[in-house]
């Protein structure tokens, strides 16, 4: 009776059994020894629970920058990856926290684990911990600083699966921008400003973005109010002010600017602006003159400077 081919023994006598019945199919033979070792492996299970499958590596990710057009890599802090496939044996991995450190980007926790399946894989900058939801991230119109300058990448359009698990995104940022460069004309006072309001219609207080396709929904129209506390303003430099915006297609009539100046409210209005598109930044230069403000020079910049024509501003 012919013993049972069992654990390295049973392997070689198969391997030998093969070669002899091909002769010169020395080939064939390199490709059973391939496929008996390729099933002792599960890294291509895609049995996640069981740690199969292959992990993501993020290679780099580069965001927009200001003055130019270009981007520039990222070298620190945390990015925030989702996994969003729910088929082919996928199931949703939700923010995924990604630090560079020692000259590379890597998981901090838990990887996202890919298999031989396509996945869907898209990013966002900074990371937030409470963010759960990729298809409604909360946008709100406020004060711009870079901890609120949300930047995110939709769905990498390439193949990502264990054969082709290196990533790299590039990030756009989520919301629009206005900057207000503010000095003293003529006005005598002080120029202490307590509050600027920014409204119109078409303007948005808060939205939500979908990070895997980039569409904006669920706008709430209104107004937008900065407290700057600018104890005084300058007759030869220029205070600035940030708004960060959510995005508007249309603003039917345009901007206006509304200043608490040493207690007064000066009100400026301009119909330029016919919208707010994500990524650019909207400057206008402001000179507060007597009892009216001035805007002198309005321009959008989307990292690069790029002046309006026929500007029209109407101090009140």
């Amino acid at each position: 009776m012919n013993k049972p081919l069992t654990g390295f023994t049973g392997f070689k006598r198969l391997k030998e059994w093969a070669c002899m019945v091909v002769g010169k199919g020395a080939v064939l033979c390199a490709l059973l020894c391939c496929a008996l070792l390729s099933c002792c492996t599960s890294s291509d299970s895609g049995d996640f629970s069981a740690g199969g499958g292959s992990t993501l590596h993020v290679v780099s990710a580069s965001s927009p920058v200001e003055v130019t057009r270009s981007v520039s890599e990222l070298t620190s802090g945390s990015i925030g990856v989702f996994q969003t496939s729910t088929s082919d044996g996928y199931t949703l991995q939700a923010n995924k926290e990604y630090a560079y450190a020692a000259g590379a980007w890597g998981a901090v926790g838990e990887d996202i684990r890919l298999h031989s399946a396509d996945a869907l894989i898209c990013a966002y900058a900074p990371y937030a911990v409470s963010l759960s939801d990729y298809t409604a991230v909360s946008l709100t119109s406020g004060a711009y600083d870079t901890a609120t300058d949300l930047s995110y990448s939709t769905t990498l359009a390439g193949p990502v699966n264990t054969l082709n698990r290196e990533v790299s995104f590039t990030l756009d940022h989520a919301y629009a921008r206005v900057t207000l460069n503010i000095r003293r004309g003529s006005y005598q006072g002080t120029g202490a400003i307590s509050s600027i309001t920014l409204s119109g219609d078409g303007l948005y207080s808060s939205g939500t973005l979908n990070l895997s396709t980039g569409v904006y929904s669920g706008q709430v129209a209104g107004a937008v109010t900065l407290t700057p506390g600018i104890a005084s303003t300058a007759t030869d430099s220029d205070t600035p002010v940030y708004f960060r915006l959510v995005p508007a297609s249309t603003l039917s009539s345009g901007l206006t600017l509304t200043f608490v100046v040493d207690g007064y409210t000066l009100t400026a209005s301009t119909t330029t602006y016919t919208g707010l598109e994500a990524g650019v930044n909207y400057q206008a230069s402001v000179v507060i003159n007597g009892q009216e403000v001035t805007p002198t020079d309005v321009e959008t910049d989307e990292w690069e400077e790029v002046p309006y024509d026929d500007v029209i501003y109407t101090g009140i």
